[in-house]
């Protein structure tokens, strides 16, 4: 069976499904070149070329959820879960750009030694502890020829960016409220953090929770230090966001645009 072209009056989601059988005029996410471009400026020209991929894999990834968040009307569950799978995904663009930041500058911190050998042990007769002391344990260390880079968490990386002033438009000492937005988005992704039953996931993602991940999303790659003048496609979804916060804020309206 050949395939057909889109029809004029069919909907993005609508040219997806398989049996409807449409050619290569279906949706189709911005490409990964484009997005790949955006993140090619500025400092980000030093990322490494994988990790730039894997923001505009991302990327793409938000584009589809916002598809599905404008054109299915599903149950208000899954449409929570869709808030949530796109905060999950912003917050790991911003823990990579943070990353990338961080190490750019020398901050991040390096190991020069590998804990080789822990073994409890009696107290040594030569040893006289100034208080009282219940466990002597015993540690031998491999001195590394090289550092080797600590686990840094998404937590550390945030403090790193905030003390270290290294986002150039954004002061993150000042405009606190970004960060406790970023830190309670972080911490909502996780399953095991509901200690009660208003605390599951559906009472804990909303749609003023998916339009601020995408605000922050974008103040951090609409950075000047990433050379937001030569971004192309980073100008456009700030547009759009722009937008929606404008619907929501003056028309307690909710609506999706991803690019303007």
């Amino acid at each position: 069976m050949s395939q057909i072209k889109r029809p004029a009056n069919m909907g993005d989601m609508e040219s997806l499904i398989t049996y409807k059988n449409i050619d290569n005029s279906r949706w189709y996410p911005i490409s990964i070149d484009s997005y790949r471009n955006d993140v090619s400026q500025g400092i980000f020209g030093s990322l490494d070329y994988h990790y730039r991929s894997n923001i505009a894999y991302s990327l793409q990834y938000l584009e589809y959820i916002e598809l599905q968040l404008r054109e299915l009307n599903v149950s208000s569950v899954i449409r929570t879960m869709l808030f949530k799978n796109f905060i999950v995904v912003a917050a790991s663009i911003i823990e990579i750009v943070f990353y990338h930041l961080a190490k750019t500058n020398g901050k991040i911190r390096l190991r020069t030694e590998k804990q080789v050998f822990r073994q409890d042990i009696k107290k040594p007769s030569n040893v006289t502890p100034a208080s009282r002391v219940d466990k002597y344990t015993l540690f031998g260390y491999e001195i590394l020829p090289t550092g080797v880079e600590d686990i840094t968490k998404f937590e550390q990386l945030i403090s790193i960016v905030r003390d270290n002033k290294l986002l150039i438009d954004t002061d993150l000492t000042v405009n606190k409220e970004y960060l406790k937005l970023l830190r309670k988005l972080r911490n909502k992704i996780h399953l095991t953090t509901a200690t009660c039953s208003n605390e599951t996931d559906y009472n804990q993602f909303w749609f003023k929770d998916y339009l601020s991940a995408k605000f922050f999303l974008l103040i951090v790659l609409r950075d000047s230090i990433f050379g937001k003048d030569k971004q192309v496609i980073f100008p456009k979804i700030s547009q759009a966001i722009q937008a929606q916060i404008h619907e929501y804020v003056k028309n307690k309206k909710q609506i999706y645009i991803w690019i303007n």
